[in-house]
């Protein structure tokens, strides 16, 4: 019974009734002045035939985005309108698009792709291209470790955390009270006291059923600043699609985990929330660890303006060089490009012996299912591992597990 009180007030109940309500307002206003209902229905014609044109022009979207849109806006123009409106693009804070982001300033280095231009002159370019496209540097003195559950990772997490000198850095989408979330605040608490620089970031839409209301002020009254992601506002918004889905935990510069681990017990297998869930982790051990910091403090400045040099936060080179590149980077609706759909597809289309998968969430552009059946198609053994059966490939002698 508590848990239903608990769901029936929770901040997601409230806010969905709050939108729903809106709706049931704009449903009435449009009631009300159906006298005018001709007039109403030509201007939104035109409004849907102009939004339209812009939906067949735009170069950014493929047809499996375009003609769902078309279709919704000729048959019910009214609703397709106000819809796109709210749905059809991420529309972007101003002050995000004008935004000065500090790490721009700082010179690149991509020299350590010279590693591997000897190797494959495919992948040299491909890496130059997520350097130059995202204005990030390249590395080869960098370890990476690979965790195959999110337990074995959470293990390693707690250590590094209990090491921490300087700072501390989480960007998290979903963070969610409980085993891991817990353990992970009380070693914060303790490096607060000891004066490390402790910070959060989370997602307001991804913690909107997972965290209290105002969890922030908890956090800041605890003595650890932290700023929410595009808090949401239960109105109709055209903003509220824009989400950090980051998950990165950056320890002193040198150490960096990322991947698709949140902070909430599922993804450590303390809860069973959709069976035993299967995702993956790395972290880093190096330079490399640069790119994550500047992309966390880009974001935490541009909610809060405190840094005004990265420098103290940049690490060093290691001694121990190796002919490893790394190039942790990020997409965003600032890029002009695809970025990450474009550096797979290349992927997959230059593959010539096997292609491996492991991903909780297999859904992918029209492009991408292609390019796989493509590639199945010359002879590339193909396999990807969901958590539940998927059989929609399995006509390209694709293997789904």
């Amino acid at each position: 019974m508590n848990k239903i009180y608990k769901f029936l007030f929770s901040r997601l109940v409230i806010n969905g009734l709050l939108i729903l309500g809106q709706g049931f307002v704009f449903y009435i206003v449009l009631y009300r002045l159906s006298e005018y209902f001709r007039i109403i229905y030509v201007i939104f014609l035109i409004l849907g035939f102009l939004i339209s044109l812009a939906i067949v022009n735009d170069d950014t979207h493929n047809a499996s985005f375009k003609i769902p849109w078309l279709l919704i806006l000729m048959i019910l123009p009214i609703f397709g309108v106000f819809l796109y409106i709210l749905n059809g693009k991420v529309w972007i804070k101003k002050k995000v698009r004008e935004a000065e982001y500090l790490s721009q300033k700082y010179p690149k280095d991509i020299s350590s792709l010279e590693l591997i231009k000897s190797d494959s002159k495919l992948i040299y370019e491909e890496a130059k291209y997520i350097c130059q496209l995202n204005h990030i540097s390249s590395y080869n003195d960098t370890k990476v470790t690979y965790y195959s559950l999110g337990e074995f990772m959470y293990k390693d997490m707690l250590i590094e955390l209990n090491k921490a000198k300087k700072f501390i850095f989480l960007e998290y989408f979903i963070i969610e009270e409980g085993k891991m979330w817990n353990s992970i605040l009380d070693i914060l608490l303790k490096k607060i006291d000891e004066g490390v620089d402790v910070r959060v970031m989370y997602d307001d839409i991804g913690c909107i059923g997972t965290l209290p209301k105002r969890y922030y002020d908890k956090l800041e009254k605890l003595g650890i600043p932290c700023q929410v992601f595009n808090p949401f506002i239960p109105i109709l918004s055209i903003i509220h699609n824009n989400r950090d889905h980051r998950k990165a935990m950056i320890i002193d510069g040198n150490i960096g985990y990322t991947g698709g681990i949140n902070l909430a017990d599922e993804y450590i297998n303390a809860k069973t929330k959709y069976g035993h869930w299967k995702d993956i982790g790395v972290k880093l051990e190096g330079q490399a660890v640069n790119n994550l910091t500047m992309m966390f403090l880009d974001s935490w400045n541009l909610q809060r303006k405190t840094d005004f040099s990265y420098d103290s936060f940049l690490s060093e080179s290691l001694a121990n060089e190796n002919q490893s590149v790394v190039i942790p980077y990020n997409d965003s609706p600032l890029n002009t490009e695809t970025l990450s759909q474009t550096v797979y597809i290349n992927m997959i289309n230059s593959a010539t012996d096997y292609i491996y998968i492991e991903t909780p969430y297999f859904v992918v552009a029209p492009e991408v299912v292609y390019a796989l059946c493509n590639a199945a198609k010359r002879g590339v053994d193909i396999k990807i591992i969901t958590p539940y059966v998927f059989k929609g490939l399995s006509l390209y002698g694709i293997t789904t597990d």
